[in-house]
């Protein structure tokens, strides 16, 4: 098996060594080592040649291809002209002359002049193969570039970028690149069109049996395209053929489809032909329809608030309008309603009643101001004294307190005057009296004076504070005004312990005072009778007789009585210290206290004025009045009753 194994080899190695003989040649590699060689591939030859002597260290040589002529005589005029056509002897001739008996060697070039020109000679000269003519042929829209001869040739695209806008590529097809032709007439094409499919009808024209024909009057076509002319639209028109568009129609006019004048074109709904244009129906006039005639106005019962396009609507449910030609429907007045739609009048509300403005129902009219009852009715009027605010179903109201209503049907009740006021459902105006604190004077209330107080609703007379009757150690505070005052205890605490609450009563609250200067005077003038002995802590106390008041007639004739006051007893003091210098005490003593005068005065009442001349006072003071004597340096006459001068 072993000896099998490495038999195998060998020969694998044999047949590779073989096979790269025959298609490599060695040549000397003076970049490896001194004796080194390295295999090429044979090279190719151009169509028509074939390589000859690659092998070995021989890269071999292109030569032309020839073929057999099978079964020629070497004499017969297709040997000589085969033979004729080789430039010059070759080894391939020699070839076909020398090994091949009866046969001719021809040459591949030469045989190729048989082919047609959109053909080309394909396999001459292998296996000694004459070959044969193909057709130069590609698959659409590709040609056959270089074909001929002995070369197939190589397929290109159909290059249509020469061709402009409105031309296709044509004849574009074997060996032929093709050139540029225009489209039919009325067609066009885009730049490096390849066909006439790409050729379509300009703008304005139709495709109609192979030709292009213009769209007529009435119809239009936009853009390129084999496509069917369409009619103008609605409000639109075309009085021309072959045209890409339509005219519109003057503002607010419009066409049937397929106009191909202006004079198709009429006013559209909602406006009218005047003065040559076409005008939008006012507010409260329609038209419906496309023509030109006048907008028609809107029958009672039903408007149209927009100006132009529009239909006349029924007046709502609350609304009417008695006129035609309404823009607007007018609500029902207060004290009406309306139930249907469209009307052109309202209905009352019944008597006493009345109605939100665009009552939709007789439920919504009710009692007006001053009368009562339910929605819908009876309304009853409000009787004196009783009123009844806005509309609606409530029930009258007594006039308040302060207020009064003479009249029925009433829907508010008239203030009284000020500062009167009176009872509640008054319904006179002689039921207003004063309010408590004033008093009816001159047709008036007025306020009490201050001190005085009235807490009754009439028009009686204030009274004063003063002749309030308080019981014993209390008095009515804050009395005036409206009020008696609140019966209050005397605040006798209130006072020091060397006081005591003086007036407290009636309407009083009374004064602390100091308990020495309180007494009281009775008996004879200038005398004081009484003190309290227990005055203080807010309490006057009892009164007592002075002691010394049964004893006033034991002071002398120049004394008087004092200091029976307060707290304390009395006693008698001297008239002379009764009265200060330059005073003399008039009616002092026998417990008098007297005046005191000043002695100016009494010289001046009883001295100025008398006639002999003794016009000064002398000895005034103390309890004596003094006399009048001669002034200094004159002296008594007694014989002639006059004071003279004295002469020393």
């Amino acid at each position: 098996m072993k000896l099998i194994k490495i038999i195998t080899i060998l020969l694998i190695y044999i047949l590779i060594t073989l096979i790269v003989t025959k298609i490599h040649y060695k040549q000397y590699d003076y970049f490896t080592t001194k004796y080194g060689y390295r295999c090429t591939p044979c090279g190719e030859c151009e169509t028509g040649k074939y390589l000859d002597g690659c092998s070995g260290t021989n890269e071999g040589t292109c030569r032309d291809m020839y073929y057999v002529v099978p079964d020629v005589d070497q004499n017969s005029e297709v040997a000589n002209r085969v033979i004729r056509s080789v430039s010059q002897s070759s080894p391939e001739e020699e070839y076909c002359k020398n090994n091949l008996d009866n046969n001719a060697c021809g040459n591949c070039n030469t045989r190729a002049l048989d082919c047609e020109d959109s053909e080309y000679l394909d396999g001459c000269g292998v296996n000694g193969s004459s070959g044969e003519c193909k057709k130069c042929t590609c698959p659409d829209g590709q040609y056959k570039l270089g074909c001929g001869g002995l070369q197939a040739g190589v397929c290109e695209p159909c290059n249509a970028f020469d061709c402009v806008e409105g031309q296709y590529l044509i004849g574009c097809s074997g060996n032929e690149a093709g050139g540029c032709q225009q489209c039919p007439s009325n067609m066009t094409s885009p730049a490096g069109s390849n066909s006439v499919d790409d050729c379509e009808c300009v703008e304005g024209y139709e495709y109609i049996g192979g030709v292009c024909t213009e769209c007529q009057a009435g119809f239009y076509k936009t853009g390129l395209g084999n496509g069917s002319c369409l009619p103008c639209e609605a409000g639109t028109y075309q009085n021309l053929p072959g045209q890409s568009e339509c005219n519109n129609c003057p503002d607010n006019m419009t066409s049937p489809i397929g106009s191909d004048s202006e004079d198709n074109c009429e006013c559209v709904g909602g406006y009218e032909y005047i003065g040559g244009v076409c005008t939008q129906c006012q507010a409260g006039f329609y038209k419906t329809r496309v023509g030109n005639s006048p907008c028609l106005p809107c029958e009672a019962g039903k408007y149209k608030a927009n100006i132009g396009v529009g239909t006349c609507a029924p007046c709502e449910a609350g609304k009417y309008t008695a006129n035609t030609g309404a823009g607007t429907c007018a609500p029902c007045e207060a004290g009406s309603f309306n139930e249907n739609e469209g009307s052109d009048e309202c209905q009352q509300c019944p008597d006493n009643m009345t109605s939100p403005l665009g009552s939709v129902s007789d439920e919504e009219c009710q009692c007006e101001e001053g009368y009562s009852g339910p929605d819908g009715g009876p309304c009853t009027k409000c009787q004196p004294g009783f009123y009844k605010t806005g509309v609606g179903n409530g029930s009258c109201l007594p006039c308040q307190a302060g207020s009064f209503n003479e009249n029925e049907g009433s829907g508010e009740c008239q203030q009284c005057p000020d500062n009167m006021t009176s009872p509640t459902r008054s319904d006179s105006a002689d039921d207003c009296v004063c309010d408590k604190g004033y008093e009816y004077i001159d047709r008036e209330c007025r306020a009490c004076q201050e001190g005085w107080y009235k807490d009754t609703i009439d028009n009686d007379t204030c009274t004063i504070c003063s002749s309030n009757h308080s019981p014993s150690g209390k008095y009515y505070h804050n009395c005036g005004g409206d009020s008696k005052g609140t019966l209050t205890e005397c605040a006798y605490d209130s006072c020091e312990t060397d006081e005591y609450l003086y007036g407290c009563g009636k309407s009083n609250s009374g004064i602390c005072r100091k308990c020495n200067t309180k007494y009281i005077t009775e008996g004879p003038t200038y005398g004081r009778t009484h003190y309290y002995p227990t005055c203080g802590d807010g309490i006057l106390g009892p009164a007592r007789e002075c002691s010394e008041y049964s004893r006033w007639n034991n002071c002398s004739n120049n004394q008087y009585f004092w200091g029976c006051i307060g707290v304390n007893d009395g006693n008698c003091y001297s008239c002379a210290d009764r009265c200060s210098q330059g005073e003399v005490a008039i009616g002092c003593g026998n417990g008098r206290m007297g005046r005191c005068e000043s002695c100016s005065d009494i010289e001046e009442d009883f001295c100025y004025s008398r006639s002999d001349g003794r016009t000064t006072l002398y000895g005034c003071g103390g309890q004596y009045t003094g006399y009048c004597g001669c002034p200094d340096g004159m002296y008594w006459a007694w014989r002639d009753r006059v004071c003279r001068w004295r002469n020393w």
